[in-house]
């Protein structure tokens, strides 16, 4: 007992010197007005994003990290466009919200275009080297090209939905990506072969003012028949397109989980069925699906969207399934936890895993909640857990909450969503190696370092343990 004890002060000493003693290796300078900043893969090189006053972005600036030198830049002086990072080079994507979009590959260090054509990118990847998207706004068909020289790959007939191309993807593994378009796909990112199933991803909503114009089209329609002795007719009004009632693309266990309006399915990696639950009439509608234990979660947001915004649809609500059948397990209805005086007047929730800081700060705890369950930021921040029941079980205060951010193939990134100053890197026990209490813009884990940007310079931490 004494020994371990002993073992116990040493293990807490050693972390509490790792968590003091780890400071930034490397410091960049940055332009003023940062938008956004990406760091490229060989971590030598970055790409800024700056804003004018206007609001508008003003240049794409190429940073040598080692000795904060700008190599190019590039103005854009518009908001529609798209960068990411590649060890080929930088792809921007102009003209993003036209019929014709441009993509470009841009030589990192002498910011020459590699190639330039007209394509619109949804996903890329250097491995393999593809990227995969749609020549223009009206194409029926997906295309991919080799990103390290533009060269074409193939053509499927992968057919993009009516809001938008994809509204969703993920990656399942290294060579398959499923993805929401007119229906649910699962594509060879090498050759473009998939394999479909339907989704009703888009309904139509009428509104009052909808059904008073077909009813009055169609009185009409009547009194003109019967005025002129011909046949009847009138204008039905197509109401208004409501799309993204379906749920994120779920991959857990060699199993796809998703929602649609109707339904949710569980299918295998071939999209082959393994079972579907029926929901009543209108109950399903944007949702976030996520697995704890056995238990399938599924929180019901109860909108979609129009082209005007978001539509209230009903249905706010979380649901439970046995992962393995598709059975319904339990309900809560959020609108019955919901007070306003306590929450304010717009539900805010907080899906997945809640996270506390202790005090001492050398180590996160996580917070154990029922499979179903919800959690709810009241108007100060802090974070209340209820039960089916509507009890209250949890209460995460604002200053100690933590959520995961981001990953490496080590470490875990953990920030709170309230504030901007409160960051911590812990490894997979919990224990904390970087705790950062300092104004940020944005963070992020790469290749076992801690990138964090702020006004006009980016810090460069180094992840280690004791135990590295």
């Amino acid at each position: 007992m004494y020994i371990q004890r002993i073992l116990g002060i040493i293990s807490l000493v050693l972390i509490t010197l790792s968590t003091m003693a780890v400071q930034p290796t490397h410091r960049v300078e940055l332009p003023s007005h940062i938008s956004s900043v990406a760091v490229f893969p060989d971590l030598k090189h970055c790409v800024v994003v700056t804003d004018n006053v206007y609001g508008k972005h003003d240049y794409i600036t190429m940073i040598d990290m080692e000795n904060s030198k700008a190599l190019w830049r590039i103005n854009v002086n518009n908001l529609n466009f798209h960068i990411k990072p590649t060890p080929h080079g930088l792809v921007l994507t102009t003209g993003i919200d036209t019929k014709a979009s441009h993509t470009s590959l841009i030589d990192t260090h002498t910011g020459q275009r590699i190639y330039e054509f007209q394509f619109y990118p949804l996903f890329i990847s250097s491995d393999p080297d593809v990227m995969i998207g749609y020549k223009k706004a009206s194409s029926k068909t997906a295309e991919a090209y080799c990103l390290s020289n533009g060269e074409k790959l193939w053509t499927s007939k992968i057919k993009p939905g009516k809001a938008s191309f994809w509204s969703t993807m993920t990656r399942i593994d290294k060579n398959h990506l499923a993805l929401i378009g007119k229906s649910l796909y699962m594509v060879d990112i090498n050759t473009g072969h998939f394999i479909s199933q339907p989704l009703k991803t888009e309904i139509t909503k009428f509104t009052k003012a909808d059904r008073t114009a077909t009813a009055v089209s169609a009185t009409l329609g009547i009194a003109a028949a019967l005025l002129t002795g011909g046949a009847s007719f009138f204008l039905i009004s197509k109401g208004t397109p409501v799309h993204g009632v379906h749920s994120n693309i779920l991959s857990h266990n060699n199993r796809i989980y998703i929602s649609d309006r109707n339904n949710l399915y569980c299918y295998d990696h071939y999209l082959t069925p393994i079972w579907q639950h029926d929901f009543d009439n209108k109950t399903a509608t944007n949702a976030n699906l996520y697995i704890n234990a056995d238990t399938l979660v599924m929180t019901n947001w109860g909108i979609g969207y129009t082209y005007n915004g978001p539509i209230y649809l009903g249905n706010e609500c979380i649901m439970t399934f046995d992962a393995k059948t598709g059975t319904e397990t339990g309900r809560i209805d959020l609108s019955k936890t919901w007070d306003s005086n306590r929450f304010g007047d717009d539900m805010t929730c907080q899906p997945g895993a809640l996270f506390m800081v202790r005090h001492d700060k050398h180590q996160l705890m996580y917070i154990p909640q029922p499979s179903l369950s919800v959690a709810m930021y009241d108007t100060v921040g802090n974070v209340i857990v209820f039960d089916k029941d509507y009890r209250e079980v949890a209460n995460v205060p604002n200053d100690k909450l933590a959520i995961m951010t981001g990953r490496d193939n080590q470490y875990t990134l953990y920030e709170n969503p309230n504030q901007n100053n409160r960051l911590y890197v812990a490894d997979d026990d919990l224990n904390i190696i970087l705790n950062v209490e300092d104004e940020y813009l944005s963070a992020y884990l790469m290749q076992k370092k801690l990138f964090l940007i702020k006004k006009n310079e980016m810090l460069i931490y180094n992840i280690t343990d004791s135990n590295s």
